[in-house]
């Protein structure tokens, strides 16, 4: 797929088949990709959709720094939203020391480098650690655990199905958060309360607050 500036040139932009829709645009995550690696700290970057209540799906980025470079997740949103669209910037980016390589298939065709990269992330195992309040102690145990999870709610739900007697303290009859249940990844409130779709990666940390007491 090709885009045509201003001055009328065109640009490769991705794969149809790469290509999803964020609040109605739609998202080549080889562009993205191209664009973050201009960044002079950026060796590689991998991007990818995940879920989002609103938007459908949005873009999220794994990036592997260049040999002593250290940016940092707002820089690299900055320099995003500085040199693409607005809708283009990836929402959650998360670093990693090499990147994953997807095994070989035989029976498929050799698939380009990105897109090779791409099947790696999909097939990453997300690991993030998800803690409790220490008021849930009063109760009954409530340790911390790390869990398989791409998005809150299937760490929370991995937790919960070890853990049922949690669960009443968490979430209602709907599955659904309590009032007085907050949820925190990395020190920031998550932006979906009610389909828990805020995406995590390998090494993040999900805190279950209790604001208060009662349902």
């Amino acid at each position: 797929m090709f885009r045509q500036d201003r001055d009328g040139f065109y640009y490769f932009v991705g794969r149809g088949d790469d290509m999803f829709v964020s609040g109605g645009e739609n998202v080549y995550p080889g562009e993205i990709e191209a664009m973050l690696e201009r960044h002079p700290e950026i060796h590689q970057a991998v991007v990818v959709p995940v879920d989002d209540e609103l938007k459908f799906k949005k873009p999220v980025a794994f990036v592997v720094a260049r040999p002593g470079a250290a940016p940092s997740e707002a820089a690299v949103k900055a320099f995003a939203l500085a040199n693409a669209a607005p809708y283009l910037h990836p929402r959650r980016v998360w670093f990693l020391p090499v990147m994953p390589l997807a095994g070989t298939n035989k029976d498929r065709p050799a698939q380009p480098g990105a897109a090779r990269r791409r099947a790696a992330i999909s097939g990453l195992r997300v690991m993030p650690t998800v803690s409790f309040t220490r008021a849930l102690e009063r109760f009954l145990p409530a340790p911390s655990a790390t869990v398989e999870g791409a998005t809150v709610g299937a760490a929370l739900a991995a937790v919960l199905a070890t853990r049922p007697a949690l669960r009443g303290y968490v979430l209602d009859d709907q599955g659904v958060l309590r009032r007085h249940v907050a949820v925190y990844v990395n020190g920031r409130l998550v932006d979906d309360r009610v389909g828990l779709t805020d995406p995590v990666g390998p090494h993040d940390e999900i805190y279950v607050f209790q604001a208060l007491s009662g349902g």
